[in-house]
């Protein structure tokens, strides 16, 4: 009896594939990949194609290999060559993370690999089975107390960085002043709203915050954290004053907010009060 051929990655924490290979029988190759990659972070397997019966796999690897760029994923070969180190690879240097993260950085700029490659990793996180293993994985990896404070503290770090926080404003008025840029992300978020499968996942969301408030150590957690927020400073509070007074200057932005049902019923409370 002929099995299936299957391309598939290997996936990381944050849903980033970092290896591409082939096989028939992946439960049985994916245990292999993680005695292999044990110092890599490799936490879950999506499948990239099915080949039919008689299609060439060593030309399916190496289309997939050269579509993710070699260079960002764990591939010591590219593809095709059944090349099988018979040891463990070594933990990945410092200076190769960071000669591998501008590579991957370089490429993103790139919109049609952009597309590609959100188009190929959306189609194998349709797979049921994929979501759920990424679902453990990251259940996994915050349930570790010392990974979660690990990584509280580099983003608290990041988000009161000077240097980061103008990076991120600096971004953000170049992406709005592009023309049309608003009326396209308009565009995508109504197209979103009305997607059933959006309204299904606000209500799994719904449950899940419904489940963890039932818990009253959750309950405890959620409040110690609030009382542990700094207040927001002066400097804080006049910026996002300027901001909303230069925001209702523009009128534009007037009839968008006075036209909405919830902003008339707000004022109209506040004028009975």
């Amino acid at each position: 009896m002929m099995h299936a051929t299957y391309i598939y990655g290997l996936t990381d924490q944050f849903g980033q594939i970092r290896y591409i290979g082939q096989s028939e029988r992946l439960s049985a190759r994916y245990k292999e990949h993680k005695k292999r990659f044990k110092d890599h972070g490799i936490v879950g397997m999506a499948i990239l194609e099915t080949l039919s019966i008689g299609a060439d796999p060593d030309l399916a690897e190496i289309k997939w290999i050269a579509f993710f760029g070699r260079d960002n994923l764990l591939n010591q070969t590219n593809g095709g060559s059944g090349a099988w180190p018979s040891r463990p690879l070594p933990p990945e240097s410092v200076e190769r993370k960071s000669e591998r993260s501008v590579i991957s950085t370089d490429k993103w700029k790139n919109s049609t690999y952009r597309k590609k490659a959100s188009k190929a990793i959306k189609l194998a996180l349709q797979d049921p089975a994929v979501k759920q293993k990424q679902s453990v994985a990251r259940s996994k990896f915050w349930a570790d107390e010392e990974r979660r404070a690990k990584q509280s503290e580099k983003l608290t770090k990041h988000c009161t960085d000077p240097a980061a926080r103008k990076s991120r404003s600096d971004a953000q008025h170049k992406r709005w002043s592009k023309p049309g840029e608003k009326e396209r992300h308009l565009e995508r978020m109504k197209k979103r709203i009305s997607d059933p499968e959006y309204d299904e996942q606000r209500k799994r969301s719904a449950e899940r915050m419904k489940q963890l408030n039932a818990d009253p150590s959750f309950r405890e957690k959620s409040k110690a954290g609030m009382k542990n927020r700094k207040p927001a400073g002066d400097e804080f509070r006049e910026t996002c004053s300027k901001r909303m007074k230069k925001l209702w200057q523009d009128q534009e932005f007037r009839n968008r907010q006075l036209s909405k049902g919830l902003f008339r019923k707000s004022m109209q409370l506040s004028a009975q009060s």
